[in-house]
This record gives structure tokens, sequence and C-alpha cells, in this order.
């Protein structure tokens, strides 16, 4: 409620929202933060001190104000394409002058502007879920907005040229990419960017799928990781490049949003899923296992708390990451790998992570209903599988946050001691504390 109370207080000067002149303590101030960032604000200080928005975001704050959650990422899958990636798009699609273009999943307009870049009095026909969204579109020249939902629009018409960075999350990729190609013309091209997970996972969908592109003799692309920074998430990502000279048939499997159940207890029993969240698991120990032959077990357990932690820093701007790539070089972006495995984990497992940042990081470190941080039971589970130094015999691992006791729990039932990683113990446990703890 008295989140609730500053939000009503909060001014807005047209695309500024500027938080009352009363002292805010830490806690209360992030948590107001965090709402006004969920629908779309950006603090900026200076001369500024508040928090700036592409639009007017009255309507949301109102929502807010009236104890409505809302999470424009979380609803959207929304992570707007830098521009530098929407040109690359673009080049590898050869657009010319003539061709008929869709955007399937247009956001605010990043790679419609690429392609005007490209050819600037080119007409782009585009759909977009988001309403905030919509109103950037609509201020674009050259653009026809068709629609909301691209994946329950007509399949006609068909375009020659289709480009897009559609959603992620539960397959969402796959389902647009296989829409799109029943839109292609004959001998036109598709230009996607994906998540990586259909690359390296076994499930019945992302296999159908893999075998379309071999077919399709698509190519594949990957995007150097950090590339969505400014949009609010590192998840690693590729493009996908399809041409259709011939009829390849599409993978015939269930909508995403169908296909994954939402019962905790009906994914935790889906036998057909447990190959693929075994193999995730091992995948995650063997990482870490390569990483440590050159640095030790604790040490790269230790650094990858400090990389959950400063991932987790969503409301920071310029986060520096450059101690991994220091300390790792070209194996920093192994850290990546593991939060992307731990992402397979949890959404195969149907253990409920939710919330906003990016596809990755949050969905494993926040539950989203009170934005409160959580250790995930299967991560809990992998830490005392860790073959670490142990010493400091008879320490007593300090009962902290549920996190913490998870840990714990996990450790002392694997081996029946009552410590946590030796002498280790106090670092971990105060930054599982703080995981634990936002």
């Amino acid at each position: 409620m008295e989140i609730i109370n500053i939000l009503r207080k909060c001014v807005v000067e047209g695309n500024l929202v500027k938080l009352p002149p009363e002292q805010l303590d830490r806690e209360l101030y992030l948590e107001v933060a965090k709402q006004l960032q969920l629908i779309g604000g950006k603090w900026k200080g200076g001369k500024v001190q508040g928090f700036v928005f592409n639009e007017d975001p009255t309507d949301y704050l109102q929502k807010l104000c009236e104890g409505e959650k809302v999470n424009l990422k979380k609803e959207y899958q929304f992570f707007g394409t830098p521009p530098d990636l929407a040109d690359r798009l673009v080049e590898l699609a050869e657009i010319q002058t003539g061709h008929k273009i869709l955007e399937p999943s247009a956001g605010q307009g990043a790679i419609v502007n690429a392609i005007h870049r490209c050819l600037p009095n080119t007409p782009v026909d585009c759909y977009e879920l988001m309403e905030l969204n919509r109103t950037f579109l609509t201020k674009l020249e050259n653009t026809n907005i068709l629609g909301e939902d691209f994946l329950t629009s007509p399949k006609q018409p068909t375009y020659d040229r289709i480009i897009a960075n559609p959603p992620f999350a539960k397959n969402q990729d796959i389902d647009h990419v296989t829409a799109m190609y029943e839109r292609l013309s004959e001998g036109g091209r598709l230009v996607s960017i994906m998540s990586n997970h259909w690359r390296f996972t076994n499930g019945k969908k992302e296999k159908a799928f893999n075998d379309f592109i071999e077919k399709a003799n698509a190519n594949v692309y990957d995007i150097e990781a950090g590339a969505f920074k400014e949009s609010g998430t590192s998840i690693a990502a590729c493009i996908v490049v399809i041409e259709r000279t011939e009829a390849i048939p599409i993978p015939k499997t269930s909508p995403s949003t169908k296909a994954t159940s939402t019962n905790p207890a009906k994914s935790r029993s889906n036998k057909k899923e447990e190959p693929e969240t075994e193999k995730a698991t091992k995948e995650f120990s063997s990482i870490l296992t390569d990483l440590s032959r050159s640095q030790g077990y604790s040490t790269v357990f230790d650094d990858f708390l400090d990389y959950v932690l400063l991932a987790s820093r969503w409301w920071e701007k310029d986060r520096d990451f450059s101690h991994f790539d220091k300390r790792y070089k070209e194996q920093s972006p192994k850290f990546l790998e593991m939060f992307e495995l731990l992402a397979i984990i949890a959404d195969n497992k149907g253990s409920g992570y939710k919330d906003g940042l990016g596809d990755l990081f949050m969905q494993f470190v926040s539950y989203g209903n009170n934005g409160q941080f959580f250790t995930p039971t299967i991560f809990a589970t992998l830490c005392p599988q860790l073959p670490l130094r142990v010493s400091g015999m008879g320490k007593r691992f300090t009962t902290l946050h549920a996190g913490a006791v998870e840990c714990y729990y996990q450790q002392q039932k694997r081996i029946g001691k009552r410590i946590f990683m030796g002498a280790i113990t106090v670092q971990l446990a105060a930054k599982w504390q703080l995981l634990t703890s936002f």
C-alpha cells in the first residue's frame, strides 16, 4: 500500500514522471523504481531527475495506482532490436525496390526504421501486440499496421521478405518463424532473430524445427553475447535466414502457449521432458568443471554468484562485467551458457519462474508476484554436487533466508554433514542472502 501511495503522489510532465519530494528509504525507492521501469520508464539524473518514457505514461501509471500489476516486458516479451542489429537483419534480407515486406512483431519500429534507412519509401506491413508500441508505429511513415497478433492472422497475402525479432519464451520464436515461412512467396526470404534454445535441446518441438531448418537449407548466424544489453537482456541469440525455393513441410507442433503446462505438478511428472532436464544439468556441471580447471571450483562458483548478482541489478544502466572478461577471457560467455541451461531446467520443470529481466536471468532469480528474489530448488540441488575443496570442518551454516536454507538442506541431504562448501561458507552465505532478500 505504501508503494501505491508514493505512485499516486508522482507527477507526470509529458513523457516524464517525477517522484514526490519526500525522502524515500532505499527499499521503498527501489520498489517504486521497479514498478515505473516495468511500464517502460528509465531513470535520468542531472537536471531531469525523473523517469523518462517514450510516450505519455499516464494510463499505465493509473493502472499501477489502482493496484494492477503491469510488466510490459513479461506480458509481451518485448526487447527492442538495437539499431546495428536491425541494420544487419536488413542487410541479410537483401531487400529491393518492389519487394512486399512484412515485420510480424514490429515492437517500436526498430526493424521498420532499418528498412527505411535502406529503402526510405518502401511500405512495410506489420503486426504488434503491445498497445504502447502501436502508438510508435502509427507515427512512422510507410508503415501499415495490419493487426495485433501475427500468429492468428490470415495466411494471405504472402511476402517477398519477412524480417523479425519475435518473442522467445516457451518456443514462441519457433511458432513465429514457422508461421512466417507459411507467408513467404515462392523465392522469398525470411530473416529472424531466434533464441539458441532450439539448437541444443532435444524436445519434440525443437527436434522437429531442427529437421525443418536442415531441409530448408537455412543459414544460422551467431549473435555476439551482449548484443541486446541496451534492451535490458543479455540472452544469447542467433539469426536464421530461410529462402523458400520449394515447399518444405512445416513442423506440425502445437502453439507454445498451449503446449506448455502451467501446472507445476504436471510438468514435473512429464517423463518426456526429463532427459532434456538431465542433459541441461549435466551440461551445467560440465561447463563449470571446464572453467574450474584454470581457476578452481571455489573461485568459479563464487564468480558465478557475482555474475547473478550483477545481472540482477537491472535498475543500473552501466553494469561492469569486465571482471569476467579479464579473468576468463574467451571463456567468459560460458557464464551466460550456464544461465541458459538453468532456464531450460526451469522451463521444463514448470517451477513457476516468473518476471522480467529478459527471458533468462529473472526467470530463475525472481518470483514475479511480489518482486522478491529466491533460489530455485534445481539450482540449490546442483550446488552440493560440485566437488569443491572442503576445509574448515565443523563450521555450521548460518540460517538466513529460504534460498540459503534450501542450499543447506540439499547439501545436508547429500552428505549428511553440517557444513557448506568449507572455508567459503560465510562468503557464499552472504551472497545467497542477497539473492534471496532483494
